[in-house]
């Protein structure tokens, strides 16, 4: 049985057609029979209301930016299904989109994207502890069927400074599902190439659809607005 999340809204499924399912819930006890206490990362990270006027200026400017990614994502997985999955091994996941200007893919304000999950693939997309707490905040959500549509949060330094992440649920797209899906239905060089390239794979299994992990952008502080030039006097004749 699936667990249809219709209020799990991302840019992919905007841009597919394809709708967000939890994993297997017969798998798994109801959260709620769940009483283990939780692990906290040591991390000062708070996740802010997104419709907060605190969160307004950087979820505005991380919701542009994840769906201008997601695009990419989209395209990257297009093209595995078109020139094959073993020669995109090296170009999803967002791999390799230049920085122009100290900004990821030139857009402005985003100073790093990732792609994590719970399962990863390649160890460089393990999740850091800041993203461990959104990837459990989804995952508590889908439990009680109230999964999240995006998350802002807000990391403390102890020196006073702060970083602002917006996140947002992915999905696995039915040309994710290529690499991404069964392994036992996977073509014998996909699979030996997925094996030489990532030994501790655990991103497979998936199915179309499947909550996959979290799309996150960093979003810098908007730009002071610019001092006012001090008005100059007229030359004395």
């Amino acid at each position: 049985m699936k667990i249809r999340l219709a209020s799990l809204v991302v840019a992919l499924t905007a841009i597919t057609g394809v709708e967000l399912i939890a994993a297997d819930a017969d798998s798994a006890p109801p959260a709620a029979a769940v009483e283990a206490e939780p692990t906290t990362p040591a991390v000062d990270a708070t996740f802010v209301d997104p419709d907060s006027a605190e969160a307004e200026p950087y979820r505005a400017v991380g919701d542009r930016a994840i769906d201008r990614f997601g695009v990419t994502i989209v395209s990257e997985a297009s093209r595995a299904a078109r020139d094959g999955p073993v020669n995109a091994l090296a170009l999803c996941h967002l791999k390799g989109i230049p920085v122009q200007g100290g900004f990821v893919g030139g857009v402005n304000r985003i100073t790093a994207v990732k792609l994590t999950s719970l399962k990863v693939r390649d160890p460089a997309n393990a999740p850091d502890p800041a993203e461990e707490l959104a990837l459990a905040r989804v995952q508590s959500g889908i439990d009680l069927g109230m999964a999240p549509e995006i998350l802002v949060q807000r990391i403390d330094s102890p020196g006073g400074g702060h970083e602002w992440r917006v996140y947002r649920p992915v999905a696995v797209l039915r040309q994710c599902a290529i690499c991404h899906g069964p392994a036992d239905q996977q073509p014998a060089d996909l699979r030996a190439a997925l094996q030489a390239r990532y030994p501790n794979d655990q991103a497979d299994g998936y199915q179309t659809g499947e909550w996959r992990g979290l799309i996150r952008v960093t979003v810098a502080d908007p730009a002071p607005p610019a001092a006012a030039k001090p008005a100059v006097p007229p030359a004395k004749r």
